[in-house]
């Protein structure tokens, strides 16, 4: 669901809140985002798929909404989705069920249209799932700085 928040007003501590989705039986709302039309989606499925999409992709629907497709998922298994913001020179980390960490650059991700599978963005384990993502900064090294450090290495083991 993607409104302005312009639509949500102030509230007493002691009110309920307004409504901000419609959800079906067995969904929940895990986060939200403050986003502009320039940034960029990364959506990633427990089961290991991901892509990236242009924020503009996804149409206003307004509070109250059910929302729009984000990532076809597979109608067998019942995946769960983990949406966050990201800059275009990051990494981030992918936590498995059984204890698997990866760092994936997410350049290597590719940007698609909001409905399309992804790409399998971590190989898992049989009975394992994708339960955390976070981000990191890029280590971009230039080559001077990377072949001092090696002969140093180098240095040090002579």
């Amino acid at each position: 669901v993607r409104f302005d928040e312009s639509e949500l007003r102030e509230l007493g501590r002691t009110s309920l809140g307004v409504k901000g989705a419609e959800l079906r039986e067995g969904d929940e709302v895990i986060d939200s985002l403050l986003v502009t039309d320039d940034n960029i989606i990364l959506t990633l499925t427990e089961g290991g798929y991901g892509q990236r999409t242009y924020l503009k992709e996804y149409r206003k629907t307004g509070r109250g909404a059910k929302g729009v497709i984000n990532i076809t998922l597979n109608p067998i298994k019942k995946d769960k989705v983990i949406a966050i913001k990201i800059a275009k020179l990051m990494d981030i980390l992918i936590g498995t069920e059984q204890g698997q960490v990866i760092r994936v650059p997410v350049d290597s991700i590719r940007i698609t249209h909001r409905k399309a599978k992804g790409v399998r963005v971590i190989k898992l384990y049989a009975n394992d799932s994708v339960v955390a993502i976070g981000k990191c900064e890029t280590q971009i090294k230039d080559n001077d700085e990377e072949n001092e450090e090696n002969n140093e290495e180098n240095n040090e083991e002579k």
